[in-house]
């Protein structure tokens, strides 16, 4: 009896300039998005309320980038990056993240701008479906 096994294709293999344009990509219209919005916030509501927007924003911005640069470099030297790498690296993310909101909300204090804190986070979040949007083809 023959036995034919598929190759198991590693869960990311991809060039490392294929990597750094989507991060690219994604950190940019993080920050352009919420770099807007922190726009508005500080026409419309001042400034405490501007910072606010890009606290949250870079709350959710840092981590990921810096999760995606350590996964970047990991395919760099490995050639792929496991689902264990993978999933080790959205656990650091989510501490990293923890910790950015708690720092944050330290900085805020009970009688900051939670409105605009609770934009930017969003916008942040959502930046990255539209990262999704422009780099399915990359």
């Amino acid at each position: 009896m023959v036995r034919c096994e598929a190759q198991v294709e590693p869960l990311v293999n991809r060039s490392t300039g294929v990597w750094f344009a989507v991060l690219t990509k994604t950190f940019a219209l993080q920050v352009i998005t919420v770099g807007a919005l922190a726009g508005v916030c500080l026409l419309g509501a001042g400034t405490q309320a501007g910072l606010a927007c890009v606290m949250g924003g870079a709350a959710i911005a840092i981590p990921n980038l810096m999760v995606g640069c350590g996964l970047m470099a990991r395919s760099q030297l490995t050639g792929q990056v496991s689902a264990a790498a993978l999933l080790g690296a959205e656990m650091g993310k989510l501490l990293l993240i923890g910790t950015a909101f708690y720092l944050s909300a330290r900085g805020l204090g009970p009688k900051g701008a939670w409105l605009a804190y609770l934009g930017g986070v969003l916008l942040a979040l959502k930046a990255q479906w539209l990262a999704l949007w422009f780099t399915r083809n990359s």
